[in-house]
C-alpha cells in the first residue's frame, strides 16, 4: 500500500465487481451448526462484505477520509478468518475477547457509578447477564484459552508484515494520528503550515484512500477464498475480480515508478 496518484474513483469499479463475485459464492458456503469455527467465518466474511459496501459508499460520497479505518476493520477480519480456517479452536479465543468485553461492561453497569449507564442501575436483566458472561469467561479461562494481542493475531495468521507496515498505517488514520490530519489538510508553505482550500491546486500529499479501496478488494476476495476452500469448494469464480485486482495492482506499480 503506498501513497501515489491513482484516484479512487478508479479503483472502486475492482471492489465493486468483488464484492459481486463473492457474494455470489454464499450460497456455496455451508455452515455446520454445530461448529463455531463456520458460524463465526461467515459472520466476519459478511462483516467484511457490509465494510466493503461502506468503503464504496465512502468513496461515492467523496467522503475518502473515512476509508482506511474500514480497511483497518477488512484487514483484522480477514485474519480472524485466517486463523478460523488454519486452528480449530482459534474461535475460542474470539469468544474469550467477546465475553470479557460484556462481563467488564456488566460490572461497570452494576456498580452504578457511571452516569452512561444509569439506565442500567437496577434493571433485572443485569444481574443475570453479568453472572453469564462471567461463568463462561471463567469457563475458557480454566479451559487455558488466552487473549490474543492483535500483534500475536497477525503472527499466527503469518502476517507480521503486513502488521508492522499496512496495519500501522491504516491505525494511524484511526487514531486521528498528528502526521495524519497534518497531511490531509494543510500543507507547508516554507516554514509555516496553511490550510489547503477546496479546488485549489498544491504540492501533492501523501494520500493513501485508493490503495485502500484495492486492500479492501483483496480482503474481500481473499477472505472468500479462505471460506470457500475451508467448505470443499474451489475459488474460479473469483477469477475475474483477481484479474482485476492484479491488472490494479500493476496500474499501482507503473505510477509509482513514474510511469
Amino acid at each position: 500500500m503506498c501513497g501515489v496518484e491513482i484516484e479512487v474513483a478508479h479503483v472502486v469499479p475492482v471492489l465493486r465487481l468483488s464484492l459481486e463475485q463473492a457474494s455470489d459464492a454464499i450460497p456455496h458456503i455451508r455452515v455446520d451448526p454445530d461448529s463455531p469455527t463456520g458460524e463465526y467465518c461467515l459472520g466476519l466474511l459478511l462483516t467484511i462484505f457490509d465494510h466493503g459496501r461502506s468503503v464504496i459508499a465512502l468513496a461515492d460520497a467523496g467522503a475518502h477520509s473515512g476509508i482506511p479505518i474500514i480497511t483497518r476493520s477488512c484487514l483484522e477480519g480477514y485474519v480472524d478468518i485466517a486463523n478460523l480456517c488454519d486452528r480449530p479452536d482459534y474461535w475460542k479465543h474470539l469468544l474469550l475477547m467477546d465475553t470479557s468485553e460484556w462481563k467488564q461492561f456488566f460490572d461497570i453497569a452494576r456498580q452504578g457509578n457511571n452516569p452512561s449507564l444509569t439506565a442500567w442501575k437496577g434493571h433485572p436483566k443485569l444481574e443475570p447477564a453479568r453472572k453469564m458472561y462471567a461463568k463462561q469467561l471463567q469457563e475458557l479461562i480454566s479451559a487455558g484459552v488466552t487473549r490474543l494481542s492483535v500483534a500475536k493475531r497477525f503472527e499466527h495468521a503469518e502476517l507480521k508484515h503486513d502488521y508492522e507496515a499496512s496495519y500501522a498505517l491504516l491505525c494511524a488514520a484511526a487514531h486521528n494520528n498528528v502526521s495524519n490530519f497534518h497531511n490531509r489538510y494543510f500543507y507547508a508553505d516554507g516554514e509555516r503550515l496553511r490550510l489547503r482550500e477546496p479546488g485549489k491546486t498544491y504540492p501533492r500529499a501523501l494520500r493513501y484512500e485508493a490503495p485502500c479501496v484495492l486492500t479492501t478488494a483483496e480482503m474481500v476476495l481473499r477472505s472468500t477464498e479462505k471460506v470457500l476452500k475451508r467448505c470443499g469448494h474451489g475459488t474460479a469464480m473469483l477469477w475475474e475480480a483477481n484479474a482485476a485486482v492484479d491488472q490494479m495492482h500493476e496500474a499501482f506499480k507503473r505510477e509509482a515508478e513514474g510511469g
